[in-house]
């Protein structure tokens, strides 16, 4: 697969993406409700939101490895495939978020430094297109906490974007 690195230099890495251990499930509509109260007199406000449509939600795993040897994650997680009709994320868009362990991954040398963080996991994010295109990235997430903040990272190692088969 073709994309660009997070140095923005062209590269290429091998992706498999397949089912993965266990069974699929058919999940209803999980709806959930949120009552908040406001200092004042008597106010109250309701929220309501939908959290996940009827669907599928299979297992999946993928791994992504560069020839080169500087790339090599291995991820998994459920994907979740609307019902007919349900509402999806993007107009028709399936779209994994795939997690694995940090340590057992390889990644190039980045400008942010993973050793600054905690609570890494190795990430594989990928949007599936009805017309066929994919688009995706490889990488890490963290969390760095000091006395006073807490702050969530996000770095992509990879990036791709696979035009519409014809």
């Amino acid at each position: 697969m073709l994309g660009h690195w997070f140095d923005g230099e062209e590269g290429e890495v091998d992706a498999m993406v397949t089912r993965g251990e266990g069974a699929a499930e058919w999940v209803d509509q999980e709806s959930g409700t949120q009552t908040t109260r406001q200092p004042g007199f008597g106010s109250v406000y309701l929220t309501i939101g939908v959290s996940c449509p009827d669907g599928l939600r299979v297992p999946v795993e993928a791994s992504v490895t560069s020839e080169d040897g500087a790339l090599a994650v291995d991820a998994s997680g459920p994907v979740h495939i609307a019902a007919p009709g349900e509402p999806v994320n993007r107009d028709g868009v399936v779209t994994l978020s795939l997690q694995g362990a940090f340590g057992d991954a390889v990644f190039p040398a980045m400008e942010t430094d993973p050793d600054d963080y905690t609570d890494k996991r190795s990430t594989v994010d990928l949007d599936l297109y009805e017309d066929g295109a994919v688009t995706g990235a490889v990488g890490w997430t963290g969390e760095q906490t000091t006395a006073d903040t807490s702050v969530q990272t996000w770095e992509r190692a990879f990036e791709f974007d696979i035009p519409p088969t014809e």
